[in-house]
């Protein structure tokens, strides 16, 4: 795969995760204006039926490379 197919790939994965961001957003402020907790679980529920929740391998390891070593 070349780096531009990467970076295209990384793009839209971005796009994803902020469509998805945008949907939750929404959903925890129309939750937060009818102030009921189950209606959030309701609206996040519905969500997330519609939009892939996984973690990218990919992005995963790119975020891991950038953490900085730790001694445990």
């Amino acid at each position: 795969m070349s780096s531009d197919e990467l970076l295209n790939q990384n793009l839209q994965q971005k796009h994803q995760i902020l469509n998805s961001n945008d949907k939750v957003s929404k959903a925890k402020q129309q939750s937060e204006e009818s102030e009921s907790s189950s209606n959030l679980t309701e609206e996040l529920n519905a969500v997330y039926a519609e939009e892939d929740s996984y973690l990218d391998p990919f992005l995963v390891s790119l975020q891991a490379l950038i953490l900085p070593k730790e001694t445990w």
